[in-house]
Order: structure tokens, then C-alpha cells, then sequence
């Protein structure tokens, strides 16, 4: 005698997950990865604390120093005074810079902005553009390659989670 088992069970699971996928896809993908604070977080690191201040480079890969000049002297003994990266070009001194970079995720692509406007303390201000260039925001290569290898951990487990 022959038995039927039933696969209902087994297709109504399979087209569950179809479902679930209809959802998936690769903007909704890179917006769930990107607009989260720890992404956001990581992206100003990457631009602020690994590019500029450990490395003294831009956003093309150029040191700092090439493309604005080397700092002063008295800004080289103010910074050994203060116990900062003195021997190359790190736009920080008090964090304020650094504390206005902000990320914004839309569909494909990551804008990185940042006030440039730096006022001292008698008043006047400059841009900071002006003399480091307008790469001071953005990733280099290197820093392009990290953010994908953080990446890639994120959205295979947002697949997994969507998919069971």
C-alpha cells in the first residue's frame, strides 16, 4: 500500500519566503544598512579619526599637508602641548570640527556633510575648505573598501533575518 504524504506544508513555507523577498531589494537594502546611527557613526570615523587625524589624508588619498601646507610652528607646539598628532595635518584641535560631520543615506548613494566655517576666538572665520581643499569631506579608497567589509556582515544577516 502506497502512502500519499502531503508537500502543502512544505510549499505554503517556500512561498512564505518568496513573499519575504518581494520586499528585499537593493535599495531598501542599502537605506536598513545606512541610516542606522552605528553605520552613520562609523562612516564620520572613517572620514574624521582613520583618514585625517591617524593618517592626514583627504578624501582622494592626498596628505593634508600637500594640499593646504604644513601647520605652523606655533600650531605644531600648541598640539605637543595638548598632546595631539603633531606631525601631520589632522584639522583637529578642539573636536568642533569633527563633531559637525554628518551622513545622510538616500536610495544609492551617502552624502557626508560638515560645517568648514571655523571661527576663532577673536571672531573672524574662515573655511577651512578654502585651504585644505573640499575633499576634507568624503572617504578615500581605503576607507571605501572598510565600509564595505563593514558592510557585508550587515546585509547578509538583514537577508537572513527577512528570509526566516
Amino acid at each position: 500500500m502506497s502512502k500519499n504524504k502531503s508537500t502543502a506544508g512544505f510549499f505554503k513555507d517556500i512561498y512564505k519566503v518568496a513573499r519575504r523577498m518581494e520586499g528585499l531589494n537593493s535599495e531598501s537594502i542599502f537605506l536598513a544598512i545606512f541610516n542606522k546611527k552605528e553605520s552613520k557613526n562609523y562612516i564620520v570615523s572613517l572620514n574624521t579619526w582613520v583618514q585625517m587625524y591617524e593618517d592626514g589624508k583627504d578624501g582622494e588619498g592626498d596628505e593634508l599637508a600637500n594640499v593646504g601646507g604644513s601647520y605652523a610652528n606655533s600650531t605644531v607646539n600648541d598640539k605637543k602641548g595638548k598632546g595631539l598628532p603633531y606631525d601631520h595635518v589632522t584639522l583637529y584641535d578642539t573636536g568642533d570640527f569633527y563633531k559637525t560631520y554628518k551622513v545622510t543615506a538616500s536610495k544609492n548613494e551617502i552624502l557626508i556633510s560638515a560645517n568648514t566655517i571655523k571661527v576663532d576666538d577673536t571672531g573672524n572665520s574662515e573655511d577651512l575648505k578654502d585651504r585644505w581643499g573640499d575633499d576634507i569631506i568624503g572617504l578615500n579608497s581605503e576607507s571605501l573598501e572598510a565600509l564595505r567589509l563593514f558592510a557585508i556582515p550587515k546585509i547578509i544577516e538583514l537577508v537572513k533575518v527577512k528570509l526566516t
